[in-house]
C-alpha cells in the first residue's frame, strides 16, 4: 500500500470529536519518560530453545482479529501512522525500563477501550492484531520455569516470543515489532484526535512539519486542509469514491482558495497568545450577528469563489455516493454521527450484509423544514411553513428565495449562539459547512 493510500484510509474523520479527562493508567509515553535507562533488562534470564518452544505450544492465540488503541503525541502518532508499522529498534526503546509509570513492566501499552489511555496524548492510533497472535499465559510460564516471572523477564521473553499480555481485560502489552505491523489512525474506530478541535489545528500542522522525513508532507498538509474544508462525512464519501485523489470530488479552485485562507488565519492566530472571542468588541449580539451574516460571511464566500455579489444558496443539495441508489456505505457508528447532525436530513437502509447502511443526506432546504424547526427563528419558520410542496414545484423562483431566507436565518442563529464564546475554528467550520450556505 502506498503512503498516500495509507494516509487516506486512516484519515477518515467524523465531525464529532472526543474529549476526555486524565485518569491513572499503566501507560507511559516513552518520549516523556526519564532519560535514565537501565543498560540490561532481565540480564540473568536466558530461556533455552526447548523452553521457548514449550511456551509457544502452551500459549493460546487470539481467536479473531483485534484492534487495540494507543494515545500518544501528534508527532509520534503521525509518524507511526505514515510508517504503518514499528520496527524492533523503536519497540526496544519502549522495552527499556524507566522506573516511571510502568506498572506492568516496559513495553508498548495499548487498550481495548478507545479512551482508556487518552490522558497520555492528543493523537490516537490503533494496532491491528491478527487472529493467531500468541497470548501470554502466566500459568504456562510457571509450568515451564517452575516459578513466576518478573516484569523484566516477561519483557525479555516477549522479545523472543511475539505474544500479547492481557493485563486486566482492557490493558495489554507487547514487546515485539511483528505484533505492530499494521498501524492506522484511530478515528474510524472511535479514537478521534482531540487536536483536531479548536485552535489546536496549529498542533496538527506542527506534527505534519515534523513528519517531513517520513512521507509526502505537501500531500499530507493539503489533506489536513481538505479535512476542514468539507464536513467529515462528505470527505469520507470522497475518499471512497476517489481514494487516490479525493480533491477531484471538490472544486479544486475553491479548495485552493480555502487552503490559503485557512493557512493565513492559522498564521495570524499563532502570533496571538490571547484566546480570541466571537464578537469581543461588540456589545449588541443582534447587531453583531446581522453584520456577520450580511457582510462578513458573504465576503468569505466571495473570497472562496474569487467572485463578487455572492448570494446564499437557493437550491437543494443531496449528498450521495457510488453505491446502490447513489448512496454510500457507512458503519452504524458513522450513521449515528450523521443522524446527530441537526442540520442534515438523513436517509438510510441496511446494505444487506448486516454490517452497514446505505446512506444519503440532504443539506438544509425548505423541503426539510420540519426537521429544521428547532434551528430556526419562530417568525421565520411561521413565514416558511405557509408554502407547500405544490407551490414550490410550480414556482422555482419562489423556492430559491425561500431557501435563501432559511439559510440566512440558520446562519444568523449560528452567529447568535457563537457570540461571546471562544473561537473554535473546527467547530465553526463544521457547523458552517453543515448549513452549506
Amino acid at each position: 500500500m502506498s503512503i498516500r493510500s495509507a494516509v487516506l484510509s486512516s484519515l477518515i474523520l467524523i465531525a464529532t470529536l472526543l474529549s476526555g479527562t486524565v485518569a491513572y493508567s499503566p501507560l507511559a509515553n516513552a518520549q516523556t519518560q526519564s532519560a535514565a535507562r537501565k543498560a540490561v533488562i532481565g540480564e540473568d534470564f536466558r530461556p533455552t530453545h526447548e523452553q521457548i518452544e514449550s511456551l509457544k505450544r502452551g500459549f493460546t492465540h487470539l481467536s479473531e482479529d483485534k484492534t487495540f488503541f494507543h494515545w500518544t503525541t501528534p508527532e509520534t502518532g503521525m509518524r507511526w501512522m505514515i510508517q504503518g508499522h514499528l520496527d524492533q529498534g523503536e519497540v526496544d526503546f519502549y522495552n527499556t525500563p524507566t522506573d516511571s509509570l510502568q506498572a506492568y513492566g516496559a513495553g508498548i501499552y495499548m487498550a481495548s477501550n478507545p479512551t482508556s489511555s487518552e490522558g497520555f496524548g492528543e493523537f490516537c492510533v490503533v494496532f491491528k492484531m491478527r487472529a493467531g497472535t500468541l497470548l501470554y499465559s502466566p500459568e504456562v510460564a510457571k509450568q515451564v520455569f517452575g516459578r513466576e516471572l518478573t516484569n523484566d523477564e516477561m519483557t525479555e521473553l516477549g522479545k523472543k516470543i511475539p505474544f500479547v499480555r492481557d493485563l486486566n481485560g482492557d490493558w495489554h502489552i507487547t514487546h515485539a515489532a511483528s505484533n505492530l505491523s499494521q498501524i492506522e489512525y484511530a478515528g474510524p474506530y472511535g479514537g478521534d484526535a482531540r487536536m483536531f478541535k479548536g485552535t489546536d489545528q496549529r498542533t496538527m500542522l506542527k506534527a505534519i512539519e515534523t513528519a517531513k522525513t517520513y512521507g509526502d508532507v505537501g500531500y499530507l498538509e493539503s489533506f489536513f486542509h481538505l479535512m476542514h474544508y468539507m464536513d467529515g462525512i462528505s470527505l469520507q464519501r470522497a475518499i471512497r469514491v476517489a481514494p487516490s485523489n479525493p480533491w477531484s470530488q471538490f472544486e479544486p479552485h475553491l479548495f485552493e482558495n480555502f487552503r490559503k485562507l485557512n493557512q493565513s488565519a492559522l498564521e495570524v492566530a499563532a502570533v496571538s497568545p490571547e484566546v480570541a472571542l466571537w464578537g469581543p468588541n461588540e456589545t449588541d449580539k443582534e447587531a453583531w450577528a446581522t453584520k456577520q451574516v450580511r457582510v462578513k460571511l458573504p465576503g468569505l464566500i466571495n473570497s472562496l469563489n474569487n467572485s463578487t455579489g455572492a448570494a446564499f444558496r437557493g437550491h437543494p443539495i443531496r449528498a450521495g455516493g457510488s453505491s446502490a441508489g447513489e448512496t454510500f456505505l457507512v458503519s452504524p457508528q458513522e450513521l449515528n454521527v450523521l443522524l446527530a447532525n441537526p442540520y442534515l436530513t438523513v436517509e438510510s437502509k441496511p446494505d444487506g450484509t448486516g454490517f452497514g447502511f446505505l446512506v444519503s443526506y440532504s443539506y438544509p432546504d425548505i423541503r426539510n423544514l420540519q426537521k429544521l424547526k428547532p434551528l430556526l427563528s419562530a417568525d421565520v419558520y411561521e413565514q416558511l411553513e405557509k408554502h407547500n410542496a405544490q407551490s414550490l414545484a410550480s414556482d422555482r423562483g419562489l423556492e430559491v428565495r425561500l431557501n435563501q431566507i432559511l439559510i440566512e436565518d440558520l446562519l444568523r442563529n449560528l452567529m447568535r449562539d457563537l457570540h461571546g464564546k471562544a473561537i473554535d475554528p473546527a467547530d465553526f467550520i463544521n457547523r458552517y459547512i453543515s448549513i452549506h450556505p
